[in-house]
């Protein structure tokens, strides 16, 4: 069994991925504790990133979901062609 928790769904989905003893992986709601998990990871294991979003991103060197948090939004849809919200 693998079981995630988290502040969010996606988050724990993401968390399930890794589980340690007793398959559960607990990731704290701090912005700190979220961050410490999810700014290593791949961008390609963000929910609704598909394969072809993350090699155009890796293209552009955002390898990792640190990487994109970084990234003004606007860089990003420019990145992956999106209309920017007006």
């Amino acid at each position: 069994m693998k079981i995630g928790v988290a502040s969010t769904w996606a988050l724990a989905a993401m968390a399930s991925n890794e589980t340690g003893p007793g398959g559960i992986r607990t990731v704290g709601a701090a912005r700190a504790e979220m961050e410490a998990f999810l700014y290593p990871r791949p961008v390609a294991e963000l929910y609704g990133i598909g394969p072809a979003q993350a090699r155009t991103l890796t293209t552009f060197g955002v390898h990792s979901v640190g990487i994109l948090a970084t990234l003004p939004e606007s860089t990003v849809q420019r990145i992956l062609g999106g209309a920017p919200d007006d």
